[in-house]
């Protein structure tokens, strides 16, 4: 993460501490729990092949009013998390983007999640809860998970090929950021930046 600057990959995290009470007074947008800090280091693949997508998510992670919309899937008890700021938007899924706010705009096919038509992705969802992945591999400037239905979820690296942001901007990340520092395994969703 460079200081001062932008980042699109959020590395530091909090997570509510669960071995006491509750906070009483968070209100709508606070915390569930005291937060404490949470580093998972980087991802073993193996913590991951095997095991079945029980819920998919692209609004995980919270700073208070909003969030970064982190794409997570849960895996049991884990999730496994791309934090990455509108992951949904850097993510293709069998060649067909996740999410894409612009697409119409852009000129670019609809993505699986169609704020316009079908906002929950009912489609999608079908496709991929349920399924097992059986491979997963992260290196600095992409990632590519399989799973047994032959679906995909992977992010180019070479950011020309990832879609611009609707200013024309490349998605992509800063030299000192490493994409293995933010697919990360969570105990929750409730994940604070």
């Amino acid at each position: 993460m460079v200081e001062g600057a932008w980042n699109p990959l959020y590395t530091r995290f909090q997570i509510p501490d669960r071995s006491k009470p509750p906070v009483a007074t968070s209100g709508l947008f606070g915390p569930t729990h005291d937060l404490i800090d949470f580093a998972p280091g980087r991802l073993d693949p193996a913590r991951v092949v095997g095991r079945k997508i029980e819920q998919l998510e692209t609004s995980v992670g919270t700073y208070g009013m909003g969030g970064p919309g982190f794409f997570g899937l849960r895996l049991g008890d884990d999730w496994l998390v791309v934090t990455l700021w509108g992951a949904g938007e850097w993510i293709s899924c069998c060649g067909r983007l996740v999410e894409d706010v612009f697409y119409v705009e852009s000129g670019r096919p609809a993505p699986w999640i169609d704020q316009r038509v079908d906002w929950e992705g009912i489609e999608f969802r079908r496709a991929v809860i349920g399924r097992t992945i059986t491979s997963i591999v992260v290196a600095k400037l992409s990632m590519r998970i399989e799973l047994d239905n032959g679906f995909d979820f992977s992010i180019d690296e070479d950011p020309a090929a990832r879609p611009a942001t609707f200013s024309g901007v490349a998605r992509s990340l800063a030299a000192s950021e490493d994409l293995r520092d933010g697919v990360l395994l969570f105990p929750t969703a409730e994940i604070w930046v």
